[in-house]
């Protein structure tokens, strides 16, 4: 399974560490986790603009919001590494989502762009009434 930074986010560390640049002008007060039912004929969300991945829609579907007021929190860093505390569980499919491929956690409720990226490493077909769940420490982020 590939996980970590979105090529934009990487980009963004590395000019803030070694360049002593803004990381970004403002830190969101939520991230939202969405899902992908494409990933480029295999290659997984590291494009710096996450719209040319295909994002699951219809049938009830809508990112989740990520931040400690739902439960859901990140790891202290250790060795580099911190990944998400709880569960991130979608509301029940009323339709067909179609095949889940990867997972990306965004910097916005809609449109934004891609932060950490996760391919499963087992694709999941979702459809009426599966609710899909990413489950703790899925998001494994390591500099």
């Amino acid at each position: 399974m590939a996980t970590g930074y979105s090529l934009l986010y990487a980009n963004k560390i590395n000019d803030a560490v070694f360049r002593k640049t803004d990381f970004i002008a403002a830190i969101p007060a939520s991230y939202w986790v969405a899902l992908f039912i494409n990933t480029l004929a295999g290659t997984h969300l590291r494009a710096d603009d996450y719209a040319s991945a295909q994002e699951v829609s219809g049938g009830a579907y809508a990112r989740v919001e990520v931040r400690g007021s739902t439960g859901i929190t990140w790891g202290t860093s250790s060795g580099g590494l911190t990944t998400q505390t709880g569960d991130i569980t979608f509301p029940a499919a009323t339709g067909n989502w179609g095949t889940v491929y990867a997972v990306g956690l965004m910097d916005a409720v809609s449109a934004g762009h891609v932060v950490l990226y996760a391919d499963l490493s087992v694709p999941k077909a979702v459809s009426t009434p599966d609710v899909f769940k990413v489950p703790s420490t899925y998001f494994q982020c390591q500099l």
